[in-house]
């Protein structure tokens, strides 16, 4: 078992069963992906992950799966943020005990705006618009 400061998988093994395609990895919602990504399919976007379309990939966090159906057998989340060209997102993904295929729980914009921006918001935080 990982702690929430480590990867529980191994990401190049995540990485290489996307190159393998939809066979092995499985996407939830894909509303994010083509939104957020411009992707218009699973294989899309496997091969955009597969090929280093994830910028910058730094590790985030991991976690219980909190929606995992066998709640008797724990299954962890591990969680990325990254760039994709100007997009800082947000890519969580799973591989269950007992099913074959990874899964993407979360490819998408991450909300909470890109960290290299976060320094201005604090800084300007502090101040009051005038007239207001």
């Amino acid at each position: 078992m990982s702690e929430e400061g480590q990867p529980h998988y191994n990401l190049q093994e995540f990485l290489e069963a996307c190159k393998k395609g939809t066979s092995h990895v499985f996407i939830g919602p894909m509303d994010d992906v083509k939104g957020d990504f411009k992707l218009k399919s699973m294989e899309n976007a496997l091969s955009f992950i597969a090929s280093g379309g994830l910028e910058q990939l730094e590790f985030h966090n991991c976690r219980n799966w909190i929606e995992n159906p066998k709640k008797g057998i724990p299954v962890k989340i591990d969680a990325y943020h990254f760039y994709a060209g100007s997009v800082y997102g947000y890519l969580a993904f799973l591989k269950a005990p007992l099913v074959t295929k990874w899964t993407i729980k979360s490819f998408k914009r991450e909300k909470s705006g890109d960290p290299k921006h976060r320094p201005f918001k604090d800084a300007l935080q502090g101040f009051k618009i005038l007239g207001k």
